[in-house]
């Protein structure tokens, strides 16, 4: 099997939407408890879920998909209001 060529800015920077799309659609359980432990739960199943065969494609997904869970875990409407 032929090696493919290396992915260029633009499809490396599809390739994180992609996984921050599906790190978005991701359903986070027990974020009363300790959020850490979700997050780094749901953050070694996806392991299973990139798509990528290159080692950096694989690398750029799940940098996208780590992002987006810890951003929708952490983000402005998990805040507490004073």
């Amino acid at each position: 099997m032929a090696e493919q060529p290396p992915s260029t800015p633009f499809q490396l920077s599809r390739i994180y939407a992609k996984g921050w799309d599906a790190g978005m659609r991701c359903e986070l359980r027990d974020t009363q408890t300790d959020g850490e432990a979700t997050i780094d739960a749901v953050i070694a199943q996806a392991e299973t879920l990139n798509p990528c065969s290159s080692e950096i494609d694989r690398a750029k997904w799940m940098q996208g998909f780590t992002e987006a869970v810890r951003r929708k875990f952490d983000g402005p409407q998990r805040r507490k209001k004073s």
